[in-house]
């Protein structure tokens, strides 16, 4: 099957992933039930693992009320892991357990049960946790929540914990919810976290940044190009090719020439992001990089800026020892339609050692004839 491009690119560069989105498998709370449950809910739970079909979200949600905390606790997570609606009303409920990590661990699964809902009965509840609870984690996790649930109603007191909580990480948290859900009071707050001690805090705020496409971000963001960890780099690259402002366009030419694979690759998309003519050529010699998936972004790149005078670049590329490089130089000249490319296409369409890029080729010749 021949890759498309944007599958290919989705490999290439994978979002900066946000270091609080840990996995958090059911397999743990599972161990919590075999050490301090009796045995029949132990019972309950092999069951369900051997059976499948047996309904225990209603067993799950009775554990809620069980005087022993870790029960509780297990109860709490395994519904999220559920996803189940049945569960919101009762862990609503459980946000004012008296154990911290029963509290912490609810806004957890409520933020996994309604996950983009966008309108939620949880979210008041969210709220007034994140704005009142006694403890730091807990109302870090509500914020966490509160951004995962995308409800709008949620601004104002995310907004407030940003200003006034007394936790910095709460304040963090708060801001980044603030971001996904495209408050510009967030701003600021982003600006001056992109010189955070914190790596995964200035990786948040570039990011946060790109999904306001705040214009007034884009100096500092330059600045940050020129952060010590590439995770950051790649994340401001990211934030800036979505902001659009031309000004990046040369400081991100700089960065194809990175120590770092995951930098320059990101750096060539932007670029194609931004149809920088200028960056015909700088991206053209990144085809002498030795990592693949740096020649792969190179040719998603040119084939993003779309044109001509890319073409005896790519037509030099077509002898790239990696197929799926192949593939994705042919889908540049596709997309450029340049009838010099033609006769090369040909060759590859007859001779090329992979069936997947003569196919390829025979697609991309009969889009630029016809």
């Amino acid at each position: 099957m021949i890759p498309q491009p944007q599958s290919v690119t989705s490999l290439l560069v994978k979002a900066g992933s946000r270091r609080r989105e840990k996995m958090r498998k059911s397999f743990a709370a599972i161990i919590a039930f075999v050490l301090v449950l009796p045995v029949a809910p132990r019972t309950l739970l092999a069951q369900e693992g051997q059976e499948g079909d047996e309904d225990v979200v209603p067993k799950f949600i009775e554990w809620l009320k069980s005087g022993n905390a870790l029960i509780r606790l297990s109860a709490v997570k395994l519904l999220g892991e559920k996803r189940d609606q049945r569960a919101v009303t009762p862990l609503i409920d459980t946000l004012k357990d008296d154990d911290v990590r029963v509290r912490t661990e609810t806004c957890i699964a409520l933020s996994k049960i309604e996950r983009t809902r966008k309108s939620s009965p949880a979210t008041k509840p969210l709220t007034e946790v994140l704005l009142k609870d006694p403890e730091e984690n807990v109302r870090k996790e509500a914020a966490i929540a509160l951004g995962k649930i995308e409800d709008k109603k949620a601004k104002d007191a995310l907004a407030k914990s940003m200003g006034e909580d007394k936790s910095n990480d709460v304040k963090h948290e708060s801001a980044f919810s603030l971001a996904v859900l495209e408050d510009t009071r967030a701003v600021d707050f982003l600006i001056k976290e992109l010189k955070d001690k914190d790596e995964g805090k200035r990786q948040d705020a570039a990011g946060g940044l790109g999904i306001l496409k705040a214009k007034k971000a884009v100096e500092p963001l330059i600045e940050s190009l020129k952060d010590k960890s590439k995770n950051v780099r790649s994340e401001v690259l990211r934030a800036l090719g979505k902001i659009g402002d031309q000004k990046a366009i040369d400081p991100t030419i700089k960065l194809l020439k990175d120590e770092e694979l995951d930098v320059r690759a990101q750096s060539a998309l932007v670029l194609g992001d931004f149809k920088a003519k200028k960056a015909i050529l700088p991206l053209a010699s990144l085809f002498q990089d030795e990592e693949r998936y740096a020649r792969c972004a190179a040719a998603v790149a040119l084939g993003g800026i779309g044109d001509k005078d890319a073409t005896p670049a790519l037509i030099k590329a077509l002898s790239d020892t990696e197929k799926d490089v192949r593939l994705l130089v042919i889908d540049a000249l596709e997309k450029i339609k340049d009838v010099k490319a033609l006769e090369v296409l040909k060759k590859v369409a007859a001779d090329d050692p992979s069936e997947a890029v003569r196919k390829k080729a025979q697609t991309a010749i009969a889009k630029i004839e016809g």
